[in-house]
């Protein structure tokens, strides 16, 4: 018997995402990890032969490294999506032209290195509202992915305050609200004045509605791995019993220790060495691989998008400076 299709995604947050927005600032260089990040990925999807989605940064794509890293991601089977050009947590509070011009940007970057335009979309910071919705449907997106039902929108946002993590940016917004709890955990249907577009909502527990992605995990093995393997297996029994096929949430740090980057380790999950966090990952993928078969966000949604190979993503890479 065939398993029920799961998704796996990856958030391509850089370096100077992460110090903008959180940390002690000096990102104006925009520091990259990318080139680190992407071959453990490609390892990792590798090991498990799995495909899955990423969503790609735009700004990311102006440096040889960044679109070095996302060749090497869509080469791999990956889905690429789209996640805004400047990675804007608040994208939700800009103004109508303003999301509208980061959609774009992203959106025509991606299409330039890859060959084709990405179909599915993920608000940075889970930033989603009915305008952006709308947006996405006129653009003539298939799928959004920026929903996160769960209730620690505020608690995320008074452990930022609490341990200095605010740079720029408006934050009485930022990870959304204690509402989000009672959002659907399944995939559905919204309408739009432009139409209709499906919502893919980044997994939470079932029932608890709290979030298990990795960096959830990273963070609460900090302090003890035995609950956080606890919880794993708790979120893995609960979305097979409550017949959730999960769509299951990666960042860039979930492949890095501590050591990768010291200066880091201000972040969730970030004091853990990378042998840690790699047992932890391969626990997580087995757990759910037992009951779901893991795939990109667009299958997931029931969408056919055909994988890049090498040749496609080389000859649109090639053909961007050809005068086209």
């Amino acid at each position: 018997m065939r398993k029920p299709l799961a998704s796996l995604s990856l958030d391509l947050d850089n370096k100077w995402a992460y110090l903008r927005t959180l940390g002690p600032g000096n990102w104006e260089h925009y520091p990259c990890y990318l080139d680190v990040v992407a071959p453990r990925v490609v390892a990792a999807l590798e090991r498990f032969d799995l495909r899955m989605t990423v969503f790609v940064v735009g700004k990311d794509l102006e440096s040889e490294s960044g679109r070095d890293a996302v060749c090497q991601l869509a080469e791999a089977g990956c889905e690429i999506g789209n996640h805004t050009y400047n990675h804007y947590p608040w994208l939700q509070t800009l103004p109508r032209a303003e999301q509208r011009r980061e959609i774009l940007d992203a959106h025509d970057a991606i299409r330039l290195l890859t060959g084709a335009p990405p179909r599915g979309f993920r608000g940075p910071g889970f930033s989603n509202s009915a305008q952006l919705l709308g947006l996405l449907t006129e653009l003539d997106y298939a799928y959004d992915s920026s929903s996160l039902p769960a209730a620690t929108a505020p608690l995320a946002r008074m452990y930022c305050a609490a341990n200095s993590l605010w740079s720029s940016g408006p934050r009485g917004q930022m990870f959304g609200s204690w509402t989000d709890a009672f959002r659907p955990l399944r995939p559905h249907r919204i309408d739009t004045p432009y139409g209709g577009i499906t919502e893919l909502p980044v997994t939470t527990m079932p029932l608890l509605r709290t979030p298990i992605h990795m960096t959830y995990l990273a963070h609460l093995a900090q302090y003890s791995r035995g609950a956080a393997a606890a919880y794993l297996q708790t979120a893995a029994r609960l979305c097979k019993v409550r017949g959730v096929a999960p769509s299951l949430l990666l960042h860039p740090l979930d492949f890095m220790g501590a050591e990768d980057d010291p200066e880091l380790t201000f972040l969730p999950g970030m004091r853990l060495p990378g042998e840690a966090k790699w047992a932890l990952l391969v626990e997580m993928l087995e757990r759910f691989a037992e009951h779901f078969e893991l795939n990109t966000v667009a299958a997931h949604a029931g969408l056919t998008v055909p994988p890049l190979g090498r040749e496609d993503t080389i000859a649109a890479v090639s053909g961007a400076g050809d005068g086209g």
